[in-house]
């Protein structure tokens, strides 16, 4: 899981254009979070949800 999407959207697009091994990555928009504090806490129950929606994702990118 990263917020860095411009390195990783490029690092994940050629590993996956010369078919090399990867994972899925989430990417994550830090704005899209609430403010106040708790960031880890947000983050860690967002991802449990999205981990038990996505059992088996697809390797490549996605968006949390």
């Amino acid at each position: 899981m990263t917020e860095n999407v411009a390195d990783y959207a490029a690092l994940l697009t050629a590993r996956l254009g010369r078919d090399g091994p990867s994972t899925p990555v989430i990417f994550v928009r830090k704005s899209a979070l609430p403010r106040g504090g708790a960031l880890a806490t947000h983050l860690a129950v967002r991802l449990d949800r999205w981990a038990k929606g996505h059992p088996d994702p697809y390797i490549g990118p996605h968006w949390l």
